[in-house]
């Protein structure tokens, strides 16, 4: 669903005012990315939502799976999330887990893990 449609749709369900109050009341800006017209080809244009930033705060971003509850709610659809730790005890446990996520992703195939293995 392109921006528009998801607003429509929102606004046929009577969450469209919602949508922009918690918005606005959260100084929110939410991240996504409109897909469709890359390398992957997808079964339709749509918009996948990554993540919401609270603006004038000094943090990047709301922890990722805060978010899940926020686009459920909405109906927006958002990416997904691969755990691959359940826990990190140095900064050496860090980098070789890194390591192995970036040739993991690297290496894989674009068709089978598509443009969103980041």
């Amino acid at each position: 669903m392109e921006w528009f449609e998801i607003l429509e749709s929102l606004r046929q369900k009577n969450l469209l005012n919602e949508l922009k109050n918690e918005i606005a009341r959260n100084n929110y800006t939410l991240i996504g990315d409109y897909v469709g017209l890359k390398i992957i080809k997808y079964s339709q244009k749509m918009i996948i939502f990554h993540n919401i930033v609270e603006n004038y705060t000094e943090e990047s971003c709301i922890p990722i799976t805060n978010n899940f509850s926020f686009f459920e709610k909405f109906g927006l659809n958002y990416s997904q999330v691969e755990k691959v730790s359940e826990h990190i005890d140095s900064f050496v446990s860090f980098t070789m887990l890194l390591k192995q996520v970036y040739q993991d992703v690297s290496t894989s195939h674009i068709a089978k893990e598509e443009e969103g293995s980041v």
